[in-house]
């Protein structure tokens, strides 16, 4: 998946992301406009640590499902970018245990095992 079908497929779950993203404070685009996708994970986990009390269960639940695929994937730049930008950031914040009923399989195993690199 490149960077570009990633920001899509978030924007499609959350789309005020979009103008989020776009924001001149985000410094995980370069000038050029170009990003990674550990980039798209790394802010989307600062919309998500912003905004997650009013965030949709719908879209969370999306989500969960979309960062499973993610971390199934055998792009493993895209799997390590879900995990290290995106799961990482979120391991320590008071919602988290809210937020990983909606994660699928993957996603609860990888928060397991990053928060036990964490002890």
């Amino acid at each position: 998946m490149t960077s570009l079908e990633l920001h899509d497929r978030v924007v499609g779950i959350f789309p005020e992301f979009a103008p989020y993203w776009h924001a001149s404070d985000n410094v995980f685009r370069e000038d050029n406009g170009e990003y990674a996708a550990c980039g798209v994970f790394a802010h989307l986990s600062h919309f998500i640590r912003e905004r997650f009390p009013s965030l949709p269960p719908s879209a969370l639940s999306a989500l969960g499902v979309f960062i499973d695929e993610c971390l199934a994937s055998t792009d493993t730049e895209l799997a390590d970018a879900a995990a290290t930008c995106f799961l990482e950031n979120l391991i320590a914040e008071p919602f988290t245990p809210a937020f990983t009923e909606h994660l699928g399989p993957r996603g609860k195993e990888c928060i397991r095992e990053l928060k036990g690199r964490a002890v």
